[in-house]
């Protein structure tokens, strides 16, 4: 089964879903991280934290849905 996993960055996470080729959801997945305010009102969050996350979910949300799947 051919399925996509769709990154979302926000300002405070990251999320991640698998898509099926009609759009049913098959898994989905949220990582958190801080996001730092100078005192001029700049938000700012460390690229790090966001590339990790985004690796986690990919790898998360491709095992829920692999469970999901064979269950």
């Amino acid at each position: 089964m051919a399925y996509l996993i769709a990154i979302d960055i926000g300002t405070t996470s990251t999320k991640a879903r698998a898509v099926d080729e009609v759009g049913n959801v098959l898994a989905s997945d949220q990582r958190f991280y801080q996001t730092h305010f100078g005192s001029g009102g700049e938000a700012e969050q460390n690229p790090g934290q966001i590339f990790e996350a985004i690796v986690d979910l990919i790898r998360s949300t491709r095992d829920r849905k692999s469970t999901r799947l064979n269950s």
